[in-house]
Order: C-alpha cells, then sequence, then structure tokens
C-alpha cells in the first residue's frame, strides 16, 4: 500500500477514478470498500510528526490573491504578529510576493511540494478539481503546532491570538458550526452509517488546530479528500470531511459556537468579541463587485484596503 502521508498506508491505494462512473461513486462494493477503508484507517496507529509555533494558513491564489492581501494587511492592523503561509496551487493560482512583503508571510507552493513528495493522488494543476483539497494538504504539511486556518475569503476583524487559548491537549480542534440547513448534506449510510454522533455541521472558513493533538483528524480528513473522487458525491467538500473525521471519533473536539449569517458572510465570534469574517458570498474577487454591507465589522476598511487606500 502506499504511503499517503508518512507512515500511514493508504487502504485503497488505487489512483482515483476521474472521471468518477455512477458504480464508483454510488455502487454497493465502492460503498463497502470506502466504508471499511475508513474504518481501518480511523482506528491504524499514527506517529505525530514534529510540529512548532503558532501561526494562521490559508491557501489561494489567483483570483483569490487580493481577498488574501486584505486579509494579511488586516491582520497586521490589528497587532497580529503570528506568521502567515499562503498555500497556493502553482502557476495555476499565481501570486504577487511583493503584495506582502515585510508582512511576516511565507508562501509555498502546493504543487511543487507535493512533486518534491511525490504526492500524485490530487491532480493540482486543474482549474476544476483540488481546490479544496489543497486545504487539506496545506495543513497537513505546515510546519506549525497550532493553527488558525482561515478560507481564502476569510480575514480577522481582531487580533485572533485569544483564540489559539481555546486549544487543549482535550479538545484539540475548535470550529463554529454551520447553519442548520446545512447539517443534512453528510450522506451518512454511505459514509459512516454510525452517523454524526453529535457533531454538528462545521463551517469550514475558520478552523482552530493543534496539528500534533488533533493529528489524527487531520489525517483521516486529508485522506478523505484525497480520495474526493468517492466522497465528494456524499459530503460537501472540505468542511464535511472534517466533520466525518470527528463523527468516527479520530479526536475530540470543541464547537465555540454558531457563525453568526450576517449577509452576504459569517461572522465567528467569541466572549463577545467579532474575530473572523467569511464572506463566502461576496468575495473579493478583482472585477467582481463584492457587495458591501456595512453590518459586517470592519467592512469600510475591506474595501479601502481592496481599493489600494492607505489607512
Amino acid at each position: 500500500m502506499s504511503a499517503f502521508l508518512p507512515g500511514i498506508s493508504d487502504p485503497i491505494p488505487a489512483p482515483e477514478v476521474w472521471p468518477p462512473t455512477i458504480e464508483h461513486r454510488r455502487g454497493p462494493a465502492s460503498v463497502a470498500r470506502h466504508r471499511a477503508a475508513l474504518r481501518a484507517l480511523v482506528a491504524v496507529t499514527m506517529s505525530t510528526p514534529a510540529r512548532a509555533g503558532d501561526g494562521i494558513v490559508t491557501v489561494g491564489g489567483g483570483k483569490y490573491w487580493p481577498g488574501i492581501v486584505v486579509g494579511v494587511r488586516l491582520l497586521r492592523e490589528a497587532g497580529c504578529n503570528l506568521p502567515v503561509e499562503v498555500w497556493h496551487r502553482g502557476a495555476l493560482e499565481p501570486v504577487s510576493a511583493r503584495d506582502v512583503a515585510g508582512l511576516n508571510v511565507d508562501i509555498v507552493d502546493a504543487t511543487a511540494t507535493a512533486r518534491r513528495l511525490n504526492d500524485n493522488r490530487v491532480e493540482y494543476q486543474n482549474e476544476w478539481r483540488g481546490g479544496w483539497e489543497s486545504k487539506l494538504y496545506a495543513l497537513t504539511h505546515t510546519g506549525f503546532q497550532h493553527v488558525l486556518f482561515l478560507d481564502a475569503d476569510a480575514y480577522c476583524v481582531a487580533d485572533p491570538a485569544p483564540l489559539f487559548g481555546l486549544l487543549t491537549n482535550s479538545e484539540p480542534f475548535a470550529f463554529w458550526s454551520d447553519l442548520p440547513h446545512m447539517d443534512g448534506c453528510v450522506k451518512w449510510p454511505a459514509v459512516w452509517p454510525g452517523g454524526a454522533a453529535g457533531v454538528p455541521a462545521v463551517q469550514g472558513g475558520q478552523l482552530l488546530i493543534d496539528t500534533r493533538a488533533a493529528w489524527r483528524t487531520l489525517a483521516v480528513a486529508h485522506w478523505l479528500c484525497q480520495h474526493s473522487d468517492f466522497y465528494f458525491c456524499h459530503v460537501y467538500g472540505d468542511q464535511d470531511c472534517w466533520r466525518v473525521a470527528l463523527a468516527a471519533g479520530a479526536s475530540p473536539y470543541r464547537c465555540i459556537g454558531p457563525a453568526d449569517w450576517v449577509q452576504p458572510a459569517f461572522v465567528c465570534a467569541h466572549g463577545g468579541a467579532d474575530y473572523v469574517v467569511h464572506r463566502c458570498q461576496s468575495k473579493l474577487f478583482p472585477g467582481a463587485e463584492p457587495r458591501r454591507c456595512d453590518a459586517i465589522p470592519r467592512e469600510s476598511r475591506v474595501f479601502d484596503l481592496l481599493a489600494g487606500r492607505p489607512a
């Protein structure tokens, strides 16, 4: 069997099926094979990799790049000096390092990393595939131990350093829950017949992770994404992969509370303070004329930064 992460053998080492057939995604034999593989992976002995320090990880380039630059600048204006890693899919998602020069940002080419490590299950040079999967790739390969993960369309509106205190050895994975209608996205009989086990729908735009203590959750969610040819028919992308891993008992977790919906974005708060905005329905794409809503924290400053206006 191939090792999809160091020291962890893939129970389904065959190449992904693309385009996936109905039989591959829904056939009884394929469903049974994936269910058995997931059970085996959750139970396997895993060595915890070396990780150190606190940091912020985000993924994206190309059309997502302006929003990432805005997010980095907001972070620094909030007084946060934590290092930032921006992972992107090489030439498919170009970035401009000079836009974040001097802001303690490390830009990592996920495609180059995958080639160097001979990881070739997911095709990263395809506009329509590999985007959601690349988030888990970044999180399983970052050097940080304690991570605040942000989607490319999410950013901090206050210094997030206090949020890292939510991570403990007994709760090494923390998230805000999604809207109630997202609860039914996972087709549990095909994925994990034990069901949700009380785990609410994960709002995946922002997560706090101790990558050592929650390594099993990371590894299982990454495996699900690496087999997206099957799983993405039964779950809603990477955020439901987290939910499946937690429901399967990969590691304990903490639900911080619901992510508040302020059209067109989620606002994630803790202790009465707003920390993260995830503008999933009004992305800061170039030329897209994103919708402005002044009920969202720091909205005026976001649009000033997007337009290149100084403080």
